[in-house]
């Protein structure tokens, strides 16, 4: 589906984080930077992902500029995305819209291969009296975004 001139481009850098995502959470990575760098990565993704809700409405040659509005209202995954953009773009959230305590992330575990180089790093998030995995809600924000704008799950 085209989503519009400008906000094609946008989806594609959510595209484009995710999969950096997936490959530090999930099918690991060479460490060859800081790591925070890699925490850098992951908020890069939530405040991209976030903002592609702006960069549809901005948009006056997409076809789902107005729907969007109401996009992520009732998912929580996508809430704590909200959270944790505004938490790191603004030092307070004034208005919270999940029980993100202080939308940051949490706990980090890494796991590393000495002979190879490769390492993978889980992040979780607190949510409430609960611990997230972070990559999990941003598969359910991925999701609930191709499910939005009709695209197949890969």
């Amino acid at each position: 589906m085209k989503l519009g001139d400008r906000a094609d481009q946008q989806w594609a850098r959510v595209e484009r984080y995710f999969a950096r995502f997936e490959a530090l959470s999930r099918k690991g990575r060479i460490h060859d930077a800081a790591s925070e760098t890699y925490v850098d990565d992951v908020y890069s993704f939530f405040i991209h992902c976030y903002h592609l809700k702006d960069w549809i409405a901005a948009d006056c040659t997409s076809p789902l500029q107005s729907a969007v509005r109401e996009f992520g209202k009732r998912s929580q995954a996508f809430q704590v995305c909200r959270d944790l953009c505004l938490g790191v773009k603004h030092l307070n959230v004034v208005r919270p819209s999940s029980d993100l305590n202080d939308a940051r992330l949490g706990r980090k575990g890494v796991e590393f291969n000495v002979s190879s180089g490769v390492f993978t790093m889980r992040v979780f998030v607190r949510v409430g009296s609960d611990e997230q995995d972070a990559f999990d809600i941003a598969k359910e924000c991925m999701g609930e975004w191709r499910k939005f704008l009709g695209i197949e799950e890969a």
